[in-house]
């Protein structure tokens, strides 16, 4: 906020900090499905599946959860956040810049970037218009994420000015809605819609569900799913169904 009296004056000003207050915190990485996979529901298994992962041993991957989108990146490469920003300040390529932040500890971005705030108003018009925006292809990812309890809060990647989401481990959805059972095998007469996975981050596997819930703590899964997944009899899986 800018303000004065003489001149009856009062401003309130984006700008863009640098800051590193997600160290710590557990990041669920980028997924990609291919094309002729895509609406069957393997995004969502897959993404899923790494929180119901989480869910067996809560200890071993902290408090908070992090996730990057991807920003705003034309067909032909172009990154408007970058190419009017980051581009001037680390003289050097978006690619390169992406390329060096995944094989180092990322210190040249301390080194190399402002350490004072970059007044938004003062970026070309083509940079704010991107700044917390999804790339088209990441909107059904950010609505998935939002589901499960993510929040974006005004923090943005410093390379593409995508969105990053956060929350706390024990408020993601599938991890608060899942529930250990006994596996019972035999023939299951109807199908509930939800995930069964082990309980076990050693030989982890999860599937869609192929069996249904027979009372509150056991479920029936048919033999080739039980098989399939390494489940025997009387072990414990973690399940999530879906809300009706």
């Amino acid at each position: 906020s800018q303000a004065s009296q003489s001149a009856d004056k009062r401003f309130d000003l984006d700008a863009l900090v640098l800051t590193n207050e997600y160290i710590g915190y557990v990041e669920v990485g980028t997924l990609f499905i291919k094309a002729e996979h895509r609406g069957g529901g393997a995004g969502r298994l897959a993404a899923q599946s790494r929180y119901l992962l989480m869910a067996t041993n809560p200890l071993h991957f902290g408090d908070k959860v992090l996730a990057e989108l991807r920003g705003i990146i034309d067909d032909a490469g172009n990154t408007p956040f970058w190419d009017c920003l980051g581009r001037h300040f680390f003289q050097m390529s978006f690619d390169e810049a992406d390329m060096l932040s995944a094989v180092t500890d990322n210190q040249f971005i301390l080194d190399l970037m402002p350490k004072y705030p970059i007044y938004i108003d003062l970026l070309p018009k083509e940079a704010q218009d991107v700044i917390g925006v999804c790339h088209p292809q990441g909107v059904g990812a950010m609505r998935l994420l939002e589901w499960e309890g993510f929040h974006f809060e005004r923090t943005v990647d410093i390379f593409d000015g995508g969105p990053l989401v956060s929350t706390y481990t024990q408020n993601i959805r599938t991890i608060r809605d899942s529930r250990l059972v006994r596996v019972k095998t035999g023939e299951s007469e109807s199908s509930q819609t939800g995930l069964i996975s082990t309980n076990a981050i050693k030989d982890f596997r999860a599937m869609s569900l192929l069996g249904h819930l027979q009372d509150t703590d056991t479920v029936i899964l048919p033999r080739l799913q039980s098989e399939a997944m390494g489940l025997k009899e009387g072990d414990f899986a973690r399940l999530w169904l879906k809300e009706d």
